[in-house]
């Protein structure tokens, strides 16, 4: 997708011209995104409240119904970018190599904290890089950098923590 414009507009330009809304475009990439997700074995379940996670044993994603469709849109990207890290643990790991997963002592650490923040980032990163080149889908760069830049700054507070 082309960086160099503004995306509001073009699709502003797309719902005047085939007479359809912004949200049936957030919808549609959503629901081509929940396709994708189910052909690797997850489920996508929308709840109000709920935090945005992978449930792994159970295999369903759960983002939050409370958004409006484009940022439910950017956090099931997300979402996705840990599915697909999680299908190649060596090449996350070749990057961090101080990563620790919750089953394994020490996991409040500053290594396993560091390598939290490093996977969040990687899935924000990944989770662009599929909707964006992958499904070819429209993404926002702005809006998409400024929720990834705000979520990970959450877990800078909780790393930051003692």
């Amino acid at each position: 997708m082309l960086q160099n414009f503004d995306m509001d507009i073009f699709l502003s330009e797309v719902v005047s011209k085939f007479g359809v809304s912004k949200t049936d475009i957030w919808k549609r990439q959503f629901s081509e995104l929940t396709s994708y997700l189910k052909d690797k074995g997850f489920s996508v379940s929308l709840e109000k409240g709920c935090g945005d996670e992978v449930m792994w044993e159970e295999k369903i994603i759960k983002i939050n119904s409370h958004f409006k469709w484009e940022k439910r849109y950017y956090h099931l990207l997300h979402e996705a970018g840990h599915i697909i890290i999680s299908e190649k643990p060596d090449v996350f790991s070749y990057d961090y190599p101080y990563y620790i997963d919750g089953e394994r002592p020490g996991r409040r650490g500053h290594a396993y904290k560091i390598s939290t923040i490093g996977e969040e980032i990687e899935a924000w990163k990944i989770g662009r890089r599929l909707g964006d080149k992958d499904l070819n889908h429209f993404v926002n760069y702005e809006k998409y950098d400024k929720l990834m830049s705000d979520c990970v700054m959450t877990y800078v507070y909780w790393a930051s923590e003692e």
